[in-house]
């Protein structure tokens, strides 16, 4: 026994050596190519990349025998399995997607063949047959003695050259040029070059003395880019690995047999600074931010007569409150007061669980201060009551999963997710399906929940066909919200017909008659670029959905990558954290070239804007345009990618910190969203997934719930779809 527990220690150790070995020197590779501007293949080069090498698997092996091995050794397969897959992504994000710029550095180059050969033939214009070749530069050497020489050649401090019959010849490496300098004149022959396998006779005969200067480009080989994102991707994925382990072994607190701690404040109590912050913000930018989509709204709203191509549930909300108020103001008023009553309905949960006094003041101070929340919540946008649902949605799931589904079990709670989902379906025309496969999801894989899943589901679909069928009927509502998914073809349409993909006549013909075809343009992050020009029929183009789709498909189906890659540009706001030359949409105020601060458009319905704390108009305005202008702020706090990313690695902490898989589905909605929204974008308006970034805020408070780990054996015993409380409940 002795003996197989010292070769088992022996084992760890040794695969603990080769991991910090190869971490190492990946490290170490990355330091000499970051930040050292020396030959890589020079003396001083090796001599640091070496001694590098040899420092940094000290370190290494030192911090995975007395720390990471010991933590790890009794943790289950798939959390091991779980952290390692966790900080290799999280390293690929950082090196893809943060902007970090991989160097053009040569570890492997390519090889090359230069054969130079006087044909001993002239120009009848030419007094002679001489070849001159007066420079040859490869990047890694300059002598004319790296030929092999065949006939005679002079070599000089100028040249090397030929007045006969002739060949030069070399083989060797090439750093990003070969270069070659030949002289012309009244008296030159002509030369027979050949690179590689490319061959060109060049006639140096010139009536006057000059030279002619030859450029041949060679690109590093794939596996050169290779070698260097490893370099960077292992080295920060094994940083982000120890963040990781840091994070995953909180303070574990005593199971108790009560879960639910006793409050002692109202739970509406962190309900009132967020309100508070929202109404300082709507007395200053009085009474509301409202573009040409809000006043489309409230207009529609006012006279009765309502569309569905803005969802028409958020216009009869509108025209509900202006019943109770002529004055735009109602509507954020609404919406920050449901916003605040949502967060802090779920921060008094989180309460119930465990969750310190400090760490709900600091879910209430994101809210509360965060400019993206202020600003957006006294917009009149159907996103904002979209993102409210969204959220409290995602704070029912996160119930589900942290009580192993008995929250769902109470009707009124059912009735509160068929409300949060109706809200997502009836508030944006893509809700629907969003929240339709997140309860699919945890239907599938929450068997002791799968009843009052399916009842809610059941419910939900229920109230959305009643409400957009037979009530936008009785309120003769016209149902043209299904439209607006013509934009989406079009604007895959022209990132075909930019690329050059071949029409038929008939494809040609329709897409002429909306707009000429020898006009269209295609700009990847807006289909606004096409859809702008008062002359593109937009009647025709939303009356014809099937005819639309049609060419989409078959477009798509004669060059499938084109529209691939148009939809990586398109959602570049949903997966991509840095802004690289597009732009994002946030809300409507800006300061106008005068010195004046709009947030309301110019307009003929009579609203006009009145700031009532004039005095915090300059500086708010300030501080928006700061976090929005500011390349990092910007990534943070607006771009919804990094909303996304943080969600996605809260729901891996929690499930590696508490060791247990259902952790994961605390951001099945957001992925979702995520994952569809990939598909759809056609416009860089990151209110789209505002009720993302309305989560990534709440999850910060996740971080700081504790963790109360079942006993071991408990554990072993669970299978996936089974709850904590044991088998009979699942059954």
């Amino acid at each position: 026994m002795n003996l197989k527990r010292s070769c088992s220690h022996f084992f760890r150790l040794n695969w603990a050596g080769f991991g910090a070995l190869m971490i190492a020197t990946h490290l170490a590779l990355m330091v000499c190519l970051q930040w050292l501007p020396y030959d890589l293949y020079s003396r001083r080069m090796l001599a640091i990349f070496f001694g590098q090498s040899i420092l940094y698997t000290v370190i290494i092996w030192s911090i995975l025998r007395k720390w990471l091995v010991p933590f790890y050794r009794n943790r289950t397969f798939w959390i091991k399995i779980g952290s390692g897959l966790t900080a290799l992504a999280l390293g690929a994000i950082i090196v893809l997607n943060v902007g970090i710029q991989l160097p053009e550095r040569p570890l492997i180059l390519p090889s090359t063949t230069l054969t130079i050969r006087n044909t001993a033939e002239k120009n009848e214009r030419s007094a002679g047959i001489l070849i001159s070749l007066k420079l040859f530069e490869t990047g890694l050497t300059d002598s004319f003695s790296a030929f092999t020489q065949t006939g005679n050649w002079e070599l000089s401090s100028e040249d090397i050259r030929s007045e006969n019959a002739a060949e030069l010849s070399w083989h060797g490496k090439v750093d990003k040029e070969l270069r070659l300098t030949f002289r012309t004149g009244p008296a030159m022959g002509i030369v027979k070059l050949t690179i590689g396998k490319s061959e060109q006779t060049i006639d140096l005969f010139n009536p006057a003395p000059n030279e002619i200067y030859l450029v041949t480009p060679f690109h590093y080989p794939p596996i050169n880019t290779w070698f260097i994102f490893s370099a960077y991707w292992l080295s920060i994925s094994f940083f982000c690995w120890l963040a990781l382990t840091c994070l995953i072994q909180p303070r574990r607190k005593k199971q108790t047999t009560n879960l639910q701690q006793q409050r002692t404040e109202p739970w509406w109590i962190y309900s009132l600074p967020i309100m508070l912050a929202g109404m300082i913000i709507l007395r200053t930018y009085w009474p509301a931010l409202m573009n040409q989509d809000a006043f489309s709204q409230w207009i529609q709203a006012m006279t009765g007569v309502i569309s569905d191509w803005h969802p028409a549930s958020y216009t009869l909300l509108i025209r509900l409150l202006q019943r109770f108020s002529a004055s735009p103001a109602i509507v954020p008023v609404v919406q920050i007061a449901a916003l605040s009553l949502v967060v802090s309905d779920g921060i008094a949960f989180l309460r119930s669980h465990g969750l310190s006094r400090p760490a709900a003041w600091l879910i209430t101070a994101l809210f509360a201060f965060s400019p993206v929340v202020l600003l957006f919540q006294i917009s009149i946008l159907k996103d904002v009551p979209f993102g409210i649902s969204f959220l409290a949605a995602f704070l029912i799931f996160l119930r589900i999963v942290l009580t192993d589904g008995k929250w769902l079990n109470k009707p009124k709670h059912q009735f509160a997710l068929i409300l949060s989902g109706a809200g997502m379906a009836l508030f944006r025309h893509n809700g629907l399906p969003v929240i339709i496969a997140a309860l699919i999801l945890f239907f599938l894989l929450y068997r002791c929940a799968r009843k009052p899943v399916l009842l809610s589901a059941l419910g939900l679909i229920g109230l959305v066909v009643f409400i957009r069928g037979p009530l936008f009927s009785l309120l003769q509502i016209e149902k043209n919200g299904g439209t607006g998914i013509n934009q989406l073809y079009m604007h895959t349409i022209s990132a075909q017909l930019a690329e050059g993909t071949p029409l038929t006549e008939t494809e040609a013909a329709w897409l002429n008659n909306l707009y000429p075809l020898d006009q269209w343009t295609y700009n990847p992050w807006t289909v606004g670029s096409l859809l702008k020009w008062p002359a593109f029929d937009r009647e025709r183009l939303y009356a014809n959905t099937s005819q639309n789709f049609r060419i989409f498909r078959d477009l798509t189906l004669r060059k499938p990558l084109i529209t691939l890659q148009h939809m990586l540009r398109a959602s570049d706001m949903i997966w991509h954290i840095p802004c690289r030359g597009c732009y994002l949409y946030k809300v409507i105020l800006s300061e106008q070239p005068s010195g004046n601060y709009e947030w309301i458009i110019q307009n003929h319905v009579g609203i006009r804007q009145n700031s009532k704390i004039p005095a915090l108009v300059k500086p708010i305005y300030q501080i928006y345009d700061i976090t929005s202008s500011n390349p990092w702020f910007d990534a943070l706090i607006w771009r919804p990618a990094a909303a996304s990313y943080w969600i996605f690695l809260v729901a891996i902490l929690l499930a590696l910190r508490n060791e247990h898989w259902k952790f994961m589905l605390i951001g099945a909605l957001p992925l979702i969203q995520f994952c569809l929204m990939l598909l759809i974008t056609f416009a860089q308006d990151m209110r789209f997934l505002y009720g993302v970034i309305l989560c990534a805020l709440f999850s910060v408070g996740l971080l700081f719930l504790p963790v109360r780990l079942p006993s071991r054996s408990k554990r072993q015993e669970e299978i996936p779809g089974e709850c904590e409380a044991g088998r009979s409940m699942c059954n």
